[in-house]
């Protein structure tokens, strides 16, 4: 509900703007089924600096979902690690939709739309699944001069990118209530709400400690 306030304040403010807001949200039913539980604890996650952005990058699959109209059933999930003053991650994050979770794939997605645009990570976050312990992954990060580094299978607590999934899954499933089949068609959309809605901990917006000032959006832009 604060995200909601925080977003709509950006434009909006009128006398009762945050009770106006919170009361129709807290009797939305699918707002309420798509609102990921929160059971566990995340502390050691945050313990870590990362000084600037594209320092460190978390990635991992979301699916096998719905086969989409386009072929997709599966979703990369790139998450920067960039944080200040040991704070949580900000969670720049990437979604990038595919036919299938294999090696050859992600890194064709991850040169093509990530490294060429954004610049190349210095190190590279996974799990031990056999796309990232292949040797194409693998000569990837190794031409790329990427350490890979990979989470221990002993350790307890999900990685930056597995835990992003959670909430991921909430969105995914309030945008395509009605229809399973075109979910990959508003992940532009779904990608810029998470980087431009207001980050509780850090009490600021992703996209904006990335890049260093404001996006335009829809409403702005109208109401300018």
């Amino acid at each position: 509900i604060h995200k909601t306030i925080a977003k709509i304040r950006e434009n909006f403010i009128w006398k009762g703007t945050d009770r106006d807001i919170a009361t129709p949200m807290r009797s939305c039913g699918l707002c309420s089924l798509s609102k990921p539980t929160q059971n566990s604890k995340f502390g050691l996650l945050s313990s870590e600096v990362v000084e600037r952005p594209l320092e460190k990058l978390f990635i991992d699959y979301f699916g096998p979902l719905p086969r989409s109209k386009s072929g997709h059933k599966f979703l990369l999930v790139c998450v920067d690690a960039f944080s200040k003053l040991k704070k949580p991650p900000i969670q720049f994050i990437w979604l990038f939709p595919l036919q299938s979770a294999t090696a050859q794939l992600t890194a064709n997605v991850l040169r093509t739309h990530l490294f060429q645009h954004f610049g190349i990570p210095a190190t590279i976050v996974t799990d031990n699944g056999t796309q990232s312990m292949s040797h194409l992954f693998k000569r990837m990060c190794f031409g790329h001069g990427i350490c890979h580094v990979t989470t221990s299978p002993y350790y307890p607590q999900p990685s930056h990118a597995e835990h992003f999934n959670r909430n991921l899954r909430s969105a995914l499933i309030a945008f395509h209530a009605e229809s399973q089949t075109t979910w990959d068609q508003e992940l532009p959309w779904i990608q810029f709400a998470f980087n431009t809605t207001h980050h509780e901990s850090h009490k600021a917006v992703p996209f904006e400690l990335m890049f260093g000032f404001s996006p335009n959006n829809p409403l702005a832009n109208v109401w300018k």
